[in-house]
């Protein structure tokens, strides 16, 4: 019976985030219903990427449940490429602009959807790789491990940004990559915007996923 609750409990977790995700789709055709353009429609493929992130994580632990070594360490990979997803939606909110053929509120709303849908996601994600690491780290060093993949992140959300990196581009194109990151570490000075924007959603995401990690730990009685 515990099983079959627990199943129905994860189910309905699934249900849940499928139908916020389906809101934020909802919301973007209802614009180019109206508009007749698709000026959000890189959202949407935003939106899957980060879908794609909590995706990799259950892999991940399903993986690891069953003694699959290898999809564990692979989906372990492809989640630390997609995390920075997403939180990159927030910001979106640089396309938005008044354009006359629809109330710019509208826009904010769209983009704001998508972009908390995105920072579940992630928040999710990053929930389930810490549970993964509690069990092989003490608490101390699987904390050190969250923080340094949010700083990570952090950084790949500027790059992302401002030198139009992908995360497909760590395997098409890794020369420049590299080439691009390293400059920035060997000459931080001339780089202030970056370590702002790193430093800035470091500490968004740190602090909401402390309140996210809290929160998983309340017992609610009836």
């Amino acid at each position: 019976m515990s099983k079959v609750f627990a199943t129905s409990k994860y189910s309905a977790v699934a249900t849940s985030i499928l139908i916020a995700s389906g809101a934020a789709l909802m919301l973007y055709f209802v614009r180019y219903i109206v508009t007749g353009t698709p000026q959000f429609n890189f959202m949407a493929w935003n939106l899957v990427l980060s879908l794609l992130a909590l995706l990799s994580a259950i892999v991940c632990t399903l993986a690891i449940k069953n003694k699959y070594k290898w999809l564990a360490i692979f989906a372990a990979v492809v989640w630390l490429f997609l995390l920075p997803n997403t939180f990159y939606m927030l910001t979106d909110f640089i396309h938005i602009k008044e354009t006359g053929d629809i109330t710019i509120m509208f826009d904010i709303v769209l983009v704001g959807l998508f972009a908390m849908n995105g920072f579940l996601h992630g928040l999710l994600s990053l929930y389930v790789m810490h549970k993964i690491a509690l069990k092989k780290l003490s608490a101390i060093q699987s904390l050190i491990s969250v923080g340094v993949i949010i700083l990570l992140a952090s950084f790949a959300v500027d790059i992302g940004r401002y030198l139009r990196w992908n995360s497909w581009d760590v395997l098409l194109n890794p020369t420049a990559l590299i080439f691009d990151v390293s400059d920035i570490l060997l000459h931080p000075f001339s780089y202030n915007r970056s370590f702002l924007i790193t430093a800035v959603f470091f500490v968004t995401i740190s602090s909401l996923y402390a309140v996210f990690w809290q929160l998983t730990k309340v017992q609610y009685k009836k």
